[in-house]
């Protein structure tokens, strides 16, 4: 009778817990949010006991602050948001075509809108994220032909680690098994990992429309953690995740050598790709742009295409030697992209006038904005279709 009386109070116990973790799963939300009528968007939360309610987003206006390093950076003004008469607040805004991410701040603590299932993850933040469709954002939907994401570990000899990147491979990859493609490496910013540029990146959304549009030629892109320090996002929590940002910007000091010795040979060993100079690029946003400069003028004899964002070079006799030799082992591309806010335009616009001054053809992109990720979709976008035309 004990062990009956025992078993029925276990699936009782059981049945509790499971009934409050659906209960907790499936609260009720009230509001729809964002609500997005053509360019307008507006924001709710229900926070009937809250005394102040905003939202900080990709969509508000920009101002520049200090950063950790001394330097200056931007940031986005919170706006207010304000509370109807059944505890339900909201906030109005018109915004133009884009990809944007944000968060509510409830009482001084930020939190994310429960009513939008749409999240991504920048550092250690996250984010909620909404589209306003449009032609500048039209490549940031879903396309019909998906390609897929592939989370790869290999072993790094020369950094002496077992490593994490991820890599994307165009639709059609797995059946049309004769066909070899160009790779693509490309290269995250400081304090941040392997999965930033799948995921704030839209790299997969990017190349999935321009390839199915004819736009972009299919291709393999390659997207490694460049912190020789790091073996892959830190919530993975392998060994010394846990780090001081001060750490983080090592601009391929110590990577070149991996990426030459290791990723390289192991992406040319396990895909179907094109194994020669001609058909690799290298590009990368911030320090993955840094990196991107120093990985093209390193290994000259390697790369075709190199488009470093929101970085660039100064006028020194090093960086002139450095040039002169990738002009001398012959490119198709360089295309420099930075937005004339952007705390990196100096040394862009710097890299412009050198490269104009050693005659070697390139293109100087700039856009409107500062060191945002609004700006590295926009870039990988607009160079895209530019990649491994022969």
């Amino acid at each position: 009778m004990k062990r009956i009386l025992l078993i029925i109070l276990t699936m009782a116990t059981g049945l509790c817990l499971n009934a409050q973790e659906i209960a907790n799963i499936g609260k009720k939300i009230n509001v729809i949010s964002p609500e997005i009528n053509g360019n307008q968007v507006t924001f709710r939360l229900e926070a009937p006991d809250a005394q102040s309610v905003q939202v900080n987003g990709t969509m508000n206006e920009e101002y520049t602050i200090i950063n950790i390093y001394g330097g200056e950076a931007r940031a986005c003004r919170p706006a207010d948001m304000v509370k109807n008469d059944k505890g339900i607040w909201e906030y109005t805004c018109t915004v133009s075509p884009d990809w944007y991410n944000y968060c509510f701040i409830v009482d001084g603590v930020p939190t994310l809108d429960p009513a939008n299932p749409l999240m991504q993850r920048d550092g250690h933040d996250r984010l909620n994220a909404f589209l306003v469709k449009g032609e500048y954002s039209e490549n940031y939907s879903e396309a019909n032909e998906r390609g897929n994401l592939h989370f790869v570990w290999y072993d790094s000899p020369s950094l002496n680690s077992n490593r994490r990147m991820v890599i994307y491979t165009p639709y059609g990859y797995e059946e049309n098994t004769d066909q070899r493609y160009p790779v693509l490496y490309l290269f995250h910013g400081g304090m941040r990992d392997e999965e930033q540029w799948s995921d704030l990146g839209l790299v997969r959304q990017i190349l999935d429309n321009r390839i199915e549009k004819g736009e972009a030629v299919p291709m393999i892109v390659v997207m490694p953690n460049i912190d020789p320090n790091y073996q892959a996002v830190d919530f993975l929590m392998l060994p010394g995740y846990e780090y001081e940002y001060k750490d983080k910007l090592s601009f391929g000091q110590g990577f070149l050598e991996s990426l030459k010795e290791d990723i390289i040979p192991y992406v040319e060993s396990h895909y179907r790709v094109i194994p020669d100079k001609a058909h690799r690029a290298v590009s990368g946003f911030s320090m993955g742009g840094g990196t991107t400069i120093n990985a093209a003028l390193t290994y000259p004899e390697l790369f075709d295409y190199m488009m470093p964002m929101a970085s660039g070079m100064g006028k020194s006799q090093e960086n002139i030697d450095r040039l002169l030799r990738f002009k001398e082992a012959g490119y198709k591309l360089i295309w420099i992209g930075c937005g004339d806010d952007d705390t990196a335009f100096d040394g862009a616009k710097s890299m412009d006038e050198l490269l104009t001054e050693l005659d070697m053809p390139h293109t100087f992109y700039v856009t409107p904005g500062g060191h945002a990720w609004y700006n590295c979709r926009h870039y990988l976008n607009t160079y895209a279709p530019l990649l491994f035309r022969d």
